[in-house]
């Protein structure tokens, strides 16, 4: 079983991104979960996700404590990893870090689960698009906007 964990602040998309990645899971024949961990949070507070996939039924329903990837769509919370690999939406280099710097993109949460998708292989390429369409399918303009942010990715 792989465990994911989306950092953000309230506002960036943080569940959203959860949910499409789970989606993209499923359309790759996948079990898979996503669920957020907030309480009274607002915008511009952190947040995160989690996200859990594996070839047969998942039975657990706790939170993920040591995730094996943490993605991250700001680098001020770096700070707040202790376990798993990163992928971090940053122009700089980290060290044992995937970066890719999403800071121009419109949709920053999409930009950094397309990345971790390229980057590890879990979900394919056509099922993440899918899933875009899937979770905005009542808006065409954003399923756009999010095909060109996915095609600049996988170029």
């Amino acid at each position: 079983m792989i465990e994911i964990k989306i950092w953000g602040y309230g506002g960036q998309g943080v569940v959203t991104a959860a949910q499409v990645l789970a989606i993209a899971a499923f359309h790759d024949k996948k079990y898979s979960q996503a669920f957020p961990m907030f309480g009274v949070e607002r915008r511009g507070t952190p947040v995160y996700s989690f996200i859990r996939i594996n070839n047969k039924p998942i039975k657990l329903r706790s939170q993920i404590y040591k995730p094996d990837y943490n993605i991250l769509l700001d680098q001020r919370l770096l700070k707040n990893i202790k376990h798993g690999k990163l992928i971090v939406n940053t122009s700089k280099k980290i060290k044992n870090a995937y970066c890719f710097n999403a800071n121009d993109l419109k949709f920053i949460n999409i930009a950094m689960i397309c990345t971790f998708a390229k980057f590890t292989n879990i979900v394919s390429k056509k099922s993440l698009f899918k899933a875009i369409k899937d979770k905005f399918k009542n808006n065409p303009e954003i399923i756009k906007q999010n095909k060109k942010i996915l095609e600049k990715i996988w170029k």
